[in-house]
């Protein structure tokens, strides 16, 4: 997996969902001149339209396995990622987003002055409305996001794969109420039988199952951007009139409030450069493999399987038997996503 030194490495990853990826890509390749590392297996790839400027890799086993346990699979191949690559600056998009303009360029030229770059994650006014979270600085969505490998942590760049007495002993610092939340999400690694399959500190950083600052926080990635602060990195929030989602405050209400905003559950990050539609893969990973659905939480369910329904409805015209998505009229019948 290691790459030629480069300004700049742009990927995405499109494992088990190369139907999703296929909208991302085209979209992508409309308003962009760049090569992008696509990661995915063969069934995956022959989803994808051909294009000069894509580059796929197929993923290893141990990924395959990772990615069988949920999000563990994207952290994963995120390590290999970050820590086998010779690059500058990493971009890096998720399957389920669509692009309506060029907004690569736009994030490279401001790469010259920061070090962190995507759409606002909400801690100050967080929409889970936790004060506990209110004093941490707000981050990044990784559904676009551009960050620099040289200001995280060498000593996470370099980590060796953690045992379990060292696990162990990281519990043991926490508070009961601490360490029982990190206990639900990290039980099935501990007890996995084979050290393949244990995840290193740095990829539970990216995970978002292990944060070495001990405080609480919302997502993926984030203990590893909470990483990069601490060494002085200068975040740039893209404007979410472009990229859809929330503003500062928390509110949805943009120029495209109408569906950035849409008065159901479940959003939609509308922009004039960007629209992330969220959980997709997942919806469809729990709509063709029912089994994968137990223990995970209904709520999260709910909402993947009706993000992949309309998803499918919105571009290839499909009805998913079990899912209605008539309520989502005015956002389906949007004419140009791309």
């Amino acid at each position: 997996m290691k790459t030629a030194t480069q300004k700049q490495y742009i990927f995405t990853e499109i494992v088990g969902c190369g139907k999703i990826g296929r909208i991302a890509l085209d979209s992508f390749h409309k308003y962009h001149d760049y090569k992008v590392h696509i990661y995915g297996t063969k069934t995956d790839f022959e989803q994808i339209i051909p294009h000069a400027n894509n580059i796929f890799i197929e993923v290893t086993e141990d990924i395959i396995k990772g990615y069988a346990k949920g999000h563990l699979g994207t952290a994963l191949l995120w390590e290999k990622i970050i820590k086998n690559t010779d690059a500058e600056v990493f971009i890096h998009f998720d399957s389920d987003v669509i692009f309506r303009a060029n907004i690569i360029n736009f994030m490279i030229e401001k790469s010259k002055e920061y070090d962190l770059i995507g759409p606002i994650r909400n801690y100050h006014h967080n929409p889970h409305h936790n004060d506990k979270i209110k004093k941490n600085p707000d981050l990044c969505q990784t559904n676009c996001t551009l960050f620099k490998k040289d200001k995280i942590s060498k000593k996470h760049l370099d980590s060796a794969h953690k045992d379990l007495l060292s696990l162990i002993k990281e519990f043991s610092q926490l508070s009961f109420s601490q360490a029982y939340k990190k206990a639900r999400r990290n039980i099935a690694n501990i007890l996995l039988p084979s050290r393949r399959y244990e995840a290193s500190k740095f990829a539970r950083m990216i995970q978002g199952t292990y944060n070495p600052f001990n405080f609480e926080h919302i997502d993926f990635f984030d203990p590893v951007m909470f990483d990069m602060i601490m060494n002085d990195a200068k975040i740039y929030h893209l404007d979410f009139n472009e990229v859809g989602g929330c503003d500062y405050y928390g509110k949805r209400d943009n120029v495209f409030k109408e569906l950035n905003n849409y008065p159901t559950p479940y959003k939609l990050d509308f922009g004039s450069k960007l629209v992330h539609f969220s959980c997709v893969g997942s919806g469809m990973n729990f709509y063709h493999n029912r089994e994968k659905i137990k223990g995970v939480g209904k709520a999260y369910v709910d909402s993947a399987l009706d993000r992949y329904a309309l998803f499918c409805k919105i571009f290839y015209d499909e009805n998913l038997p079990g899912i209605d998505t008539s309520k989502y009229s005015p956002i389906i019948a949007v004419k140009n996503w791309y």
